[in-house]
C-alpha cells in the first residue's frame, strides 16, 4: 500500500506492507484522511506514536470502506463506510483500526468530507456537551475560531442554540468567519473582548491565552483547554478562578482509554449523525490535496493561513 512516511523531518510516499487486524479490528480502505496540528509534531519529532502504532505513518483520521474485520467486531462489516479516529497510520491506503473507534459514515455524506469530521467534531461535541453540558441559549467563545475544531465548535454550538464569539489573529480570517456560522467575530490585539460574557470558553490556543479566558468567561463558567499551540506554561490568577467559580478542564481525545473514546464517538454519532446527514453540519475544508502531494498539504496547516481542515484524498 501507498503510505505517507516520516523521513528525519521531510515526507516522503513509500510503499508499506497492509497491517493485520486483531480480533477486534477492522482493516479500512482510507478514501479521506484529515490533518491535525498533533501530525505536525510528529512529524516534527515531538510526538512519539504508542505502542503498537507506526511511529513514521502520521494521520489521527479517516474516513474509508471496511474491508475486513476481525473475529471479535459486532457492527461493521466489509463493504460498509466508516470514519473514525486512531493514534497514527491514518495517512495510508489502509489502516487497523479498533471497532469502538469507529461510526459510520452517514449516509448522503461525501467521503472526502467525511474524512474531516471525526477529529474535530468528536472532540468538540464530547467537550462541549458530555463535559460541558452545553444548554440551549449559552454562550460560547472560541479561541481560534478558523481552525477545523474551532469551526466544528461553533457549529455544535449553534446546532444547540447557542450564541457564539470567536477568536482569531488575522483580519481575513475575521471576515471568513462572519459567514461560517460565528455571530461575534473577534480579532485578537484589535477588537475589545467582552469580558464576563461566556457560559463556556474553549481554548485551542493555551498559552498566555488561559489568563484572557479568565476574563471573558461569566461567573460559573467553564473553561475548556482543548490545545496547546500557544504553550504549555502560563502564569494565572487562582484568585480570580475560584473567585468566579470557573471549572478549568482539560479535554483532548488523543491518549484516552479505548472505553471513554469509545463512548465518545458513541454519543458523537447518537447526536450529530443525523445532522451531518441533513446538512445542518458539514464540516468547512479549506483545501484538498492528493496523498503524492502530502507535503502540500503540511506546509498549508504549519502555515496558519487555512480556515477550517486540509484533507488528503486516497481514492486517486
Amino acid at each position: 500500500m501507498r503510505a505517507l512516511t516520516i523521513r528525519g523531518h521531510r515526507l516522503e510516499v513509500d510503499e508499506r506492507p497492509v497491517p493485520s487486524i486483531s480480533g477486534d479490528e477492522l482493516l479500512v480502505h482510507v478514501q479521506a484522511a484529515g490533518l491535525n496540528r498533533p501530525d505536525l509534531w510528529r512529524v516534527a519529532g515531538g510526538d512519539p506514536a504508542p505502542p503498537g502504532v507506526p511511529g513514521d505513518v502520521p494521520g489521527l483520521e479517516f474516513a474509508g470502506e471496511v474491508v475486513a474485520a476481525g473475529s471479535e467486531t459486532r457492527r461493521f462489516r466489509p463493504g460498509n463506510l466508516v470514519m473514525g479516529l486512531t493514534e497514527g497510520g491514518g495517512h495510508a491506503e489502509y489502516v487497523a483500526v479498533a471497532e469502538d473507534r469507529c461510526a459510520a459514515v452517514p449516509r448522503g455524506l461525501e467521503m472526502t468530507v467525511a474524512g474531516a469530521v471525526p477529529g474535530s467534531f468528536v472532540a468538540a461535541h464530547d467537550a462541549l456537551v458530555t463535559q460541558a453540558g452545553l444548554r440551549r441559549g449559552s454562550r460560547v467563545m472560541v479561541h481560534a475560531v478558523a481552525s477545523g475544531t474551532g469551526l466544528a465548535a461553533v457549529q455544535v454550538a449553534k446546532l444547540y442554540g447557542c450564541e457564539v464569539a470567536g477568536t482569531t489573529r488575522s483580519p481575513e480570517k475575521v471576515e471568513s468567519c462572519r459567514g461560517l456560522g460565528v455571530d461575534r467575530p473577534l480579532q485578537m490585539s484589535r477588537d475589545e473582548l467582552p469580558r464576563d460574557w461566556a457560559d463556556v470558553v474553549v481554548d485551542l490556543v493555551g498559552g498566555q491565552y488561559l489568563a484572557i479566558d479568565l476574563d471573558v468567561a461569566a461567573p460559573g463558567g467553564w473553561i475548556l483547554l482543548m490545545g496547546t499551540m500557544g504553550g504549555t506554561v502560563t502564569p494565572i490568577d487562582l484568585r480570580r478562578l475560584a473567585g468566579k467559580g470557573l471549572t478549568l478542564r482539560g479535554s483532548t481525545l488523543r491518549g484516552r482509554p479505548l472505553p471513554e473514546l469509545a463512548a465518545a464517538v458513541a454519543a458523537f454519532e447518537r447526536d450529530l449523525a443525523g445532522p451531518l446527514a441533513d446538512g445542518r453540519l458539514r464540516p468547512v475544508i479549506a483545501a484538498t490535496f492528493p496523498l503524492e502531494e502530502a507535503a502540500a498539504a503540511y506546509d498549508l496547516l504549519r502555515s496558519n493561513r487555512s480556515v477550517g481542515k486540509v484533507v488528503l484524498r486516497l481514492d486517486t
